[in-house]
């Protein structure tokens, strides 16, 4: 962004009219670049950096004074994170996000707004990361919270930067496999699993196992149901794992 100054100078005359005076200012890198003011205004400069000011005075006497300044145009930092979104299911927690920016030691000041039906979050913070927080929404249609995080270098604050959580209703599961005793080589209808919610693209995975043996993933069983085989005796157990894009 810009920054702006404003020189003054304090002149001694050797009369009492003002306008025996002349000035000369120099403004290099700024605009206007030059200014035959008393008052120049508003300097503005574009980029950061170091510049100086030079001003020179000849008074009635045809004395010229010069006198000049020094002064550092410091850059604002800029939030560099990248994404800036995340997704859970209700009531899990969120991933910690380390905060950056294109300026070393930089400080953060944020604040947290959550969407109607939202909690569990924190409102504000002065931390360089966003803590991980378990959130989340009584609104069947999902919510977010949303952090405005502001970053501060050398005293130069630099511009908000919105950092997302959508917060997924939290699906349940409205059918599931029950318990049935067949026949050996006898016909066992699929078994299959429903949820309340289908968003976030869930993936399914079928698991079996028998006795105290540990439970092995089926090749291939990845749809809602799945036909189990009755060509071998003894109890069976299946189950089966669905995971959202925002967890399990």
């Amino acid at each position: 962004g810009n920054a702006t100054v404003n020189p003054t100078a304090v002149v001694t005359k050797c009369t009492l009219d003002p306008n025996t005076l002349t000035y000369a200012w120099s403004f290099p890198g700024g605009t206007p670049a030059s200014s035959t003011d008393s008052n120049p205004g508003s300097i503005t400069y574009n980029t950061p950096g170091q510049y100086t000011i030079s001003l020179n005075v000849k008074n009635e006497c045809n004395v010229i004074v010069t006198d000049s300044k020094v002064f550092t145009i410091n850059k604002k930092p800029i939030i560099t994170n990248n994404p800036l979104n995340q997704a859970i299911c209700s009531g899990l927690s969120t991933t910690q996000v380390n905060l950056t920016a294109d300026l070393p030691g930089t400080t953060y000041t944020w604040t947290a707004t959550g969407s109607p039906g939202t909690s569990g979050f924190l409102a504000s913070g002065t931390t360089d990361y966003l803590p991980s927080q378990t959130i989340s929404t009584t609104d069947p249609n999902g919510g977010t919270v949303t952090y405005s995080i502001i970053p501060t270098s050398n005293g130069c604050i630099g511009d908000a930067t919105n950092y997302i959580v959508t917060v997924n209703p939290a699906p349940t599961i409205t059918a599931q496999p029950i318990s049935n005793i067949v026949c050996k080589n006898s016909f066992q209808p699929d078994i299959f699993i429903t949820i309340s919610s289908a968003t976030n693209n869930p993936t399914y995975q079928w698991y079996s196992y028998s006795g105290l043996n540990a439970p092995v993933a089926i090749p291939g069983a990845t749809n809602t149901n799945y036909s189990p085989s009755t060509t071998i005796e003894g109890t069976i157990n299946y189950y089966c794992v669905v995971t959202f894009s925002a967890g399990t």
